[in-house]
């Protein structure tokens, strides 16, 4: 016999098995937002499109620790867009902190080393 999804030619027996694992069968979303879909494209679905897929908040890095359905990104961050503008810019603020204590230490290395260097060649003259 031959799927009727994939055309692959098999014995009888091996179709209901076969079907558990075609590419080409088509499934519903599991996120239930009533999409079918071949199974060969439905994690590329849940990932990129589904709008019942749960993701975490594009500044989380930043302090947002929101979780929600891709459909209410566009809400919870026009919602929230004061207090992630106000994390990101504590965020850059702090990195710009951490930035300015390196180089006051890379300013001190580089001084401890010209004194070095003086000395040495003062001792070579």
């Amino acid at each position: 016999v031959e799927c009727d999804h994939c055309r692959l030619s098999l014995m009888y027996r091996d179709l209901s098995q076969h079907y558990d694992v075609c590419l080409e069968v088509q499934l519903s979303c599991p996120n239930e937002c009533d999409v079918i879909v071949e199974r060969k494209l439905l994690s590329t679905h849940i990932d990129t499109d589904c709008p019942n897929s749960v993701m975490e908040c594009p500044y989380r890095k930043f302090g947002c620790e929101e979780m929600m359905k891709r459909c209410e990104l566009e809400d919870h961050t026009r919602v929230n867009e004061i207090v992630h503008l106000q994390s990101t810019t504590l965020f850059a603020v702090c990195k710009m902190e951490e930035m300015e204590k390196k180089v006051q230490q890379m300013g001190k290395k580089i001084v401890s080393s010209d004194i070095v260097i003086q000395t040495s060649n003062d001792k070579m003259q």
